[in-house]
């Protein structure tokens, strides 16, 4: 990579730098953001700050964020090249994050219990499986650790309760996710509350689909521009606009009316 910005204009090499910028800089900002989220609404407002103010929690949440980025400092000294680095932080945003948000979203048995369990569990799999084996290679540690999680996971939803049904039914005839929810699903439809025969779940699916692949479009057009490599910024090109397409028809002619939000 070094050596082939270098062959690149100054000033397209500087914009290629400064897209690469912004990226790192958006993750990091979302994961800040979520972490102290975490700490803050799921544990401290729950348990110990029950009657701080709005003002209160602002602050708690500031100081979550500088607490997160001192840790993950302090963390990030033991690593010595920035390869180990960054496929650790893969290896924890796929397992420890992907796989327990998912079920999250798409499994009606998956609990706030279960969901903080298995996100623990996970980093600590992630933990001995670096000491125990850590000559495997990257996609052997990333298989392994995404099916230990998923199993992990699957088994903590059915260890812990799930949440009421009365919650449920309430999220489910409002969000309509697609997956595993058909006990929820029927008494959302025996209340009135979604249509029997509801094509959004399976509509939702698709579009996740086709934006993945618009957004993977969207994100290699700049790329092979920058390089120069006008076949494959054209091929791309191509592909975004007939995902455009579709999507207008799968997902933007079939959004809600602005008096049913």
């Amino acid at each position: 990579m070094p050596l082939v910005l270098s062959k690149l204009p100054i000033g397209i090499r500087g914009l290629f730098i400064a897209i690469l910028l912004a990226a790192l800089m958006s993750t990091l900002d979302a994961m800040i953001n979520v972490t102290s989220s975490v700490i803050v609404n799921d544990f401290l407002k729950r348990y110990f700050t029950k009657n701080f103010n709005q003002r209160q929690l602002v602050r708690l949440g500031q100081a979550a964020s500088v607490l997160v980025l001192f840790l993950a400092f302090i963390f990030s000294l033991s690593f010595k090249d920035i390869i180990s680095a960054w496929e650790t932080m893969i290896f924890v945003i796929v397992t420890m994050i992907l796989v327990p948000s998912t079920m999250r979203w798409h499994w009606w048995r998956f609990s706030a219990k279960a969901f903080v369990w298995s996100m623990g569990l996970s980093a600590t799999l992630i933990i001995l499986q670096k000491i125990v084996f850590p000559q495997w290679g990257a996609a052997r540690t990333l298989s392994v650790d995404i099916a230990a999680s998923f199993l992990l996971t699957v088994m903590l939803g059915f260890f812990f309760k799930p949440t009421n049904k009365e919650t449920l039914v309430q999220f489910y005839s409002r969000i309509r996710p697609f997956g595993f929810w058909r006990p929820v699903r029927l008494e959302a439809v025996q209340r009135g509350l979604v249509p029997e025969k509801d094509r959004m779940p399976t509509m939702d699916a698709l579009n996740g689909l086709l934006t993945a692949g618009f957004q993977l479009s969207l994100a290699l057009i700049p790329f092979y521009g920058l390089f120069r490599i006008w076949g494959q910024a054209a091929a791309w090109t191509a592909a975004a606009l007939v995902l455009a397409v579709l999507l207008y028809f799968t997902w933007y002619k079939n959004l809600p009316a602005k008096d049913e939000l």
